[in-house]
């Protein structure tokens, strides 16, 4: 059985790349995010005994989501599947569990989508030296405008995270090889899945199953994709959305990245680093207005527990 991860920028296309990959029968990854694959591994590499880690991650926001769906295994009986494993091994016994409870018979591919996994690929090249990599990368300026919208982040630190997720591919690329690494165009994979979808089985050795196209609901909560069935190429509104400043600081921003993804800036003639103490701020506003975004969501009682859930599900001690 072989590893694989789908990462990428956040609102880059990664959940409905999951979603696709169901048409790949012997592929299985959660269907929700992990998020906690740095602690868990520290944890397990410290002695962490295999109740201790079932316990940690029974916690977590991702339990929570599993046991909403019904697919969160007997405890007892996971602590004894992962019981003397390696800590590699016992993140891939933990998958697995869920598959068997998800109903999938047969598992060649097995990994997590969890989009920040995109800054942990050399832990990911150490626990699994034969990992694949899906990374899904999107224009950035629809990209950060999606951000913005979904969550009220900020166009600067969207733009941030967008040049820092592809710079890291880059060099993770570099120091494994790219065959590990399959770049994924979310505007060439809503214009035709088909195609796209077929290319990554040619990478994985697979066949698809193109009837999963038009079945496939999205398991997005945010934005314009939410509750949609199907794939529908997605009209770029980032040039009528924006205004040429704004679209200038995404550019000067991402410059050096979009170049190498071959994708054209607009108003941009080079790269332009952000001001630190513009950045700063701007972190501290987009940790309000996400928190914002949830509690419409879930009430404010609510968004605060899942948010200091998921901050300490992602620390990595």
């Amino acid at each position: 059985m072989t590893p694989l991860f789908v990462v990428g920028a956040p609102r880059s296309g990664t959940t409905l790349t999951r979603t696709l990959l169901k048409g790949f029968a012997p592929v299985y990854l959660p269907p929700d995010e992990f998020q906690i694959l740095p602690r868990f591994i520290a944890r397990a590499e410290a002695g962490a005994t295999a109740q201790d880690l079932v316990a940690m991650v029974s916690e977590s926001v991702f339990a929570g989501h599993m046991r909403r769906r019904g697919l969160w295994p007997d405890e007892a009986a996971l602590a004894a599947r992962m019981d003397g494993l390696s800590p590699a091994e016992a993140f891939r016994a933990l998958v697995l569990a869920i598959a068997e409870q998800d109903g999938q018979e047969q598992v060649v591919f097995w990994g997590d989508k969890t989009p920040e996994t995109v800054f942990q690929l050399d832990l990911i090249a150490r626990l699994w030296p034969d990992a694949r990599i899906i990374e899904v990368v999107r224009d950035p300026r629809s990209t950060v405008l999606s951000m913005h919208r979904a969550w009220g982040r900020s166009l600067l630190r969207g733009s941030v995270i967008w040049r820092d997720a592809c710079a890291a591919t880059r060099a993770f690329a570099g120091r494994h090889g790219r065959e590990r690494l399959h770049t994924l165009s979310f505007e060439a994979l809503t214009a035709d899945p088909g195609a796209e979808m077929a290319r990554i089985g040619d990478w994985l050795g697979l066949d698809y199953d193109h009837a999963t196209l038009a079945t496939a609901s999205s398991e997005e909560r945010w934005g314009r994709a939410a509750g949609s069935t199907g794939v529908r190429a997605q009209k770029a509104d980032w040039e009528a959305a924006l205004s040429d400043r704004q679209i200038r600081q995404i550019e000067e921003i991402c410059f050096d990245e979009m170049i190498a993804a071959d994708i054209s800036p607009t108003r941009a003639t080079a790269r332009r680093a952000p001001d630190a103490m513009a950045l700063k701020l701007a972190k501290a506003g987009d940790a309000l207005r996400v928190l914002q975004a949830y509690a419409r969501e879930r009430g404010w009682p609510a968004a605060v527990s899942y948010k200091v859930s998921q901050w300490q599900g992602r620390r990595s001690s």
